[in-house]
């Protein structure tokens, strides 16, 4: 409490001493409260709000900024690991947007980071995760340093290029921190296509009988921490009617392993990975393997009646199934429930898709061409959805061309496509590579150097890792009308996405 005395002492000739008052006692003591406008180290309340404006400005350029990490450091209890380049690291952003006294912030983790991890290259996860929004606000009396996103993310802002910060994970049961210099991310630091087209070249193989080709029924995903792919078939040719066949790629290696079990489903095979597991959606049933695929897969029926040439995304726990039914029109979007094992319809496609390749980015799930009819070429379309997860809002958009088969994976910002072209008066299939760009919904054409030159060598799967995309390659019409269960060779390509 401040406290001020005033008194004022007159000698006058006659030697008469007068007090402070009206009385011959002193007044009480003036009392002012901390709220006299001034800060604790003097400065005015006025010039602390103008330098929050000013950070304020600097965090969102005076409306939206995104920002970009430059160097992350993770602290635990096994040590202290440099994880910057991380790819679960580099797919992040944060957004600043707002003002002082409403500052809001966006964080996109993309891939999640395993917290508890024994050194960088365990703190790989494949785990997609939907951005994270709050609030910032400033510590007491300070110009620059904030707080946001409830407390677990703690920042500085040093200039008008650099923020120094932190996330706290607490609320996780770790005592985790990842220390953080974010850098304002620019137009260059974006995920871009390929300039001069892909360039693929096998880098496996293996055999499966001629059904292996039958339209949109093959699974195929990568694993980054594993560095893996993966394939997944139904096999009619099996001994002891194994017929769910899985298949991993060692990259590393070149080595394939496989996991077969006698479980029945439909010919349609999806594969995602949550959470480092391996989860294939079947036409009656999801199967949750482990990465190594050495244990038999956990089965959950779905119960949500007869799908085929359905595809799926993942973010977070969430496993969505796009359009796909054989009973009803395949217009349905459904969530996987993996405490029931359910699939629960959560959306209405505008119109049916079968055929159709979907991926979930930052809370929105796109869907690209295909088909509205499952056993009709005559109904491949142009038009695509995005389907906004949080509103349930559908917008749409026309493909550029028409593919009767697509596939599609997301590489940081961008989600790759890739499927087959026909002219159903020849039967000729030709192969469609390209990606859409979420910033900004532009679709560019990337020339390849797939031989498509007869009439039915084709894409007949495809995913993307580790700044690679992979497709599962081959002529679908090779097939010996004396032996059905002819093993044919089909081949693994890859090309690299950028140089």
């Amino acid at each position: 409490m401040k406290t001020k005395f005033l008194c004022y002492t007159l000698l006058a000739a006659s030697l008469f001493f007068t007090g402070c008052g009206d009385d011959d006692t002193p007044n009480d003591p003036v009392t002012t409260s901390d709220d006299d406008g001034m800060t604790d180290d003097g400065t005015s309340d006025t010039i602390l709000a103008d330098a929050q404006d000013e950070t304020v400005g600097t965090l969102t350029n005076g409306d939206q900024k995104t920002w970009r990490i430059s160097q992350a450091t993770l602290s635990n209890n096994f040590g202290t690991f440099d994880i910057s380049t991380n790819y679960n690291v580099v797919d992040d952003e944060f957004i600043f947007s707002g003002t002082r006294s409403s500052g809001s912030v966006e964080w996109r983790p993309g891939n999640d980071i395993k917290l508890d991890a024994t050194s960088s290259q365990a703190s790989l996860l494949d785990y997609y995760q939907a951005p994270e929004i709050g609030g910032f606000s400033f510590d007491p009396e300070s110009s620059t340093a904030l707080s946001g996103l409830g407390g677990k993310l703690t920042f500085t802002v040093v200039d008008e290029n650099t923020i120094m910060g932190a996330l706290n994970f607490n609320n996780r049961m770790t005592d985790a921190t990842i220390d953080l210099t974010l850098t304002t991310k620019l137009a260059s630091d974006y995920a871009s296509p390929p300039s001069s087209g892909l360039s693929f070249s096998e880098v496996g193989s293996f055999e499966a009988y001629a059904a292996f080709a039958q339209q949109g029924n093959v699974g195929m995903v990568g694993s980054n921490p594993n560095n893996s792919i993966y394939l997944a078939y139904r096999d009619d040719c099996a001994e002891n009617n194994l017929r769910s066949r899985v298949i991993k790629l060692d990259l590393a290696t070149g080595n394939i392993t496989e996991k077969r079990t006698d479980i029945n489903d439909f010919f349609t095979r999806k594969l995602n990975i949550v959470n480092n597991e391996l989860v294939l959606t079947g036409g009656l049933n999801v199967y949750t393997y482990d990465l190594d695929i050495i244990d038999d897969p956990i089965v959950s029926p779905h119960n949500a009646g007869s799908l085929s040439r359905f595809s799926s995304a993942t973010q977070g726990d969430n496993l969505y199934i796009v359009g796909g039914d054989l009973d009803d029109p395949a217009d349905k979007i459904r969530l996987f429930d993996r405490t029931t094992g359910s699939l629960n319809q959560v959306a209405t496609l505008p119109t049916p898709k079968v055929h159709a390749g979907s991926e979930i980015l930052n809370d929105k799930l796109y869907v690209f061409s295909g088909r509205t009819e499952f056993f009709n070429d005559d109904t491949a379309e142009t038009t695509s959805y995005i389907y906004d997860i949080n509103s349930g809002s559908f917008t749409s958009f026309d493909f550029p061309v028409t593919l009767f088969n697509s596939y599609a994976a997301r590489n940081q910002n961008l989600i790759y496509i890739v499927g087959d072209t026909r002219d159903l008066s020849t039967g000729d299939v030709n192969i469609w590579m390209g990606v859409y760009d979420t910033q900004d919904g532009s679709i560019t054409e990337i020339a390849h150097n797939l031989d498509d030159s007869d009439l039915s060598s084709y894409v007949h799967a495809m995913t993307v890792v580790d700044n690679k995309i992979y497709v599962a390659y081959g002529d679908a019409s090779r097939f010996d009308p004396d032996d059905t269960c002819t093993a044919l060779q089909w081949s693994i390509q890859a090309a690299t996405l950028n140089e």
